[in-house]
């Protein structure tokens, strides 16, 4: 026995399987820029506080430029603490 989709489940289903393969897609860039991160000048953070508040929230991913050069009052900036 052989099952009809109409044609509108049928647009549905690519729309589904687009936005799945984006989110995939999304995840393996983050995972790479995760674990190969001296191969790019910028590295991501999930902001684990509301120390950024109201600026940047809580769980957000944030992509941190190295270096110092052209920080200026205001700039959010992110820094290692020594413990």
């Amino acid at each position: 026995m052989r099952i009809k989709i109409s044609p509108k489940r049928w647009k549905i289903l690519g729309v589904v399987k687009t936005i799945a393969f984006s989110l995939i897609l999304i995840l393996a860039v983050l995972s790479f820029l995760t674990i190969f991160p001296s191969r790019i000048p910028f590295k991501p953070f999930i902001v684990l506080s509301g120390s950024m508040k109201p600026t940047v929230s809580e769980g957000s991913i944030i992509f941190v430029k190295r270096g110092f050069e052209n920080v200026k009052p205001g700039d959010i900036i992110t820094f290692k603490r020594p413990d």
